[in-house]
């Protein structure tokens, strides 16, 4: 109850943000190619890392934003990060071109490497690490795949169609006891095992806080409830020593979600937070908290409403380290994305001092709502969702859409802040004031 209420003191009084300038020059901030796609903090909130455009991974010291290393070694560009649950020093990466790299950080070299068989149809969507750290969970085309990546080497998997699924324990050939449901590999020892097969692409893998249950997050086909894409979730249990996992503990039939960030547990492990369409809960979008607890698992404990606009561009919802608050960020892109320097309308388009007035107008007052707009808003959760902080691109600068890919919060309370990247490469910072 302390932690909450430090917590929601803190959220309160942040600064207005910084945006930091990553690549050290400001019009590099504005180019595409380099947009900041995937940003995760370490578990001591000492450092976050983040993935880009032109093929980087870049880590941070945090709040300062000193760079603490640059890991250039992808092929493609990587699509996810995440840090090692205990281990600062310690990261992975996941690429499209179905590559998964851990890293040392203070090397600032690749530890181990997974190659996943190029002719296989899908990208890496999704990546968790156990918490206990030994093992990552990856979301491919319509495969979990399990790797236990320390007692394994130079892997690739193979195509599957074809093979037999076995339960039984291999613990005589592989060191980790692990029952084994489909195994692909070129190394002796194993390390890559099929535990999930879906008839749809997965986009969602994430281990539960206490490492006994695995969020799986599937594409519906249809929906029944929106016109807009949807996602099943599906908690499903998790034991080393029974794999395939086995039918799941609770579905929810749809979420919106973006990208693989939509659905979050709480770091408590009691809650689950995702947007749902009309038809589920009410007869608006809404972002809603499920009950994880054994006696009422599933049970919507408290929800919002969510506008159209906001939820056909969610991209984030993420718990607060004491699950007492939630950040939802948005990639909004509407008709009115206009930059400021496009309020200024040469004389030469326009055929009368009216039309021009009339347009220039037009223009400038959807850059002022541009200026306006939601892009990313704060929860507290006390006897329901309460709204209490929202953020807007900063009105100083120029360029000021800012389209958010990504936003986390920073972990613990002696650096409670957030941060957020956006499509055009920004990294913009959040923190006590």
């Amino acid at each position: 109850r302390i932690n909450q209420l430090v917590e929601h003191k803190c959220l309160e009084h942040l600064d207005m943000g910084r945006y930091h300038d990553y690549l050290g020059s400001a019009s590099a901030m504005h180019d595409g190619g380099d947009s900041t796609i995937s940003i995760d903090f370490s578990h001591d909130g000492r450092f976050f890392a983040s993935t880009h455009g032109n093929h980087t991974t870049r880590v941070f010291a945090y709040p300062s934003c000193r760079l603490v290393a640059t890991l250039q070694e992808h092929p493609r560009t990587a699509w996810i990060v995440k840090f090692h649950p205990s281990d600062s020093n310690i990261l992975a990466c996941a690429s499209w071109r179905l590559e998964c790299t851990i890293w040392s950080i203070s090397a600032k070299a690749p530890l181990f490497h997974l190659s996943l068989d190029q002719t296989v149809n899908a990208s890496i969507s999704g990546i968790s690490f156990h918490p206990l750290g030994d093992m990552i969970a990856i979301a491919s085309g319509r495969q979990v795949l399990l790797w236990d990546y320390k007692n394994a080497y130079a892997l690739r998997m193979e195509d599957c169609d074809g093979l037999e699924s076995t339960t039984e324990m291999e613990s005589g050939n592989h060191p980790s006891s692990l029952a084994v449901c489909r195994l692909y590999c070129d190394s002796p020892e194993g390390g890559l095992y099929c535990i999930y097969e879906s008839e749809s692409h997965i986009h969602i893998i994430d281990f539960h806080p206490s490492g006994d249950y695995v969020m799986i997050g599937e594409r519906n086909e249809t929906s029944f409830h929106t016109s807009q894409l949807t996602i099943q979730l599906s908690i499903h249990e998790f034991s080393r020593c029974k794999i395939p996992l086995g039918l799941p503990v609770l579905v929810v039939p749809e979420i919106i979600t973006y990208n693989g960030s939509g659905a979050h547990f709480s770091p408590n492990g009691q809650m689950l937070v995702a947007c749902v369409p009309p038809g589920i809960l009410a007869k608006h979008h809404s972002i809603a908290v499920f009950s994880l607890a054994k006696d009422n698992m599933g049970d919507c404990l408290f929800s919002s409403p969510l506008d159209y606009t906001h939820s056909s561009a969610l991209t984030n919802l993420r718990f607060s380290s004491a699950s007492s608050h939630i950040l939802a960020a948005f990639y909004l892109n509407t008709e009115h994305s206009i930059p400021w320097h496009m309020t200024r309308i040469p004389d030469s388009w326009l055929s009368s001092t009216a039309d021009r007035a009339r347009l220039s107008s037009t223009l400038i007052a959807r850059a002022e709502a541009m200026q306006s707009q939601e892009i990313l808003k704060v929860y507290c959760l006390c006897k329901g969702i309460t709204e209490i902080e929202v953020i807007c691109p900063d009105k100083r600068r120029r360029e000021f859409q800012d389209r958010i890919n990504t936003a986390v919060f920073c972990p613990g309370l002696s650096s409670m802040g957030f941060v957020y990247g956006t499509q055009n490469g920004r990294i913009r910072i959040f923190e006590k004031a």
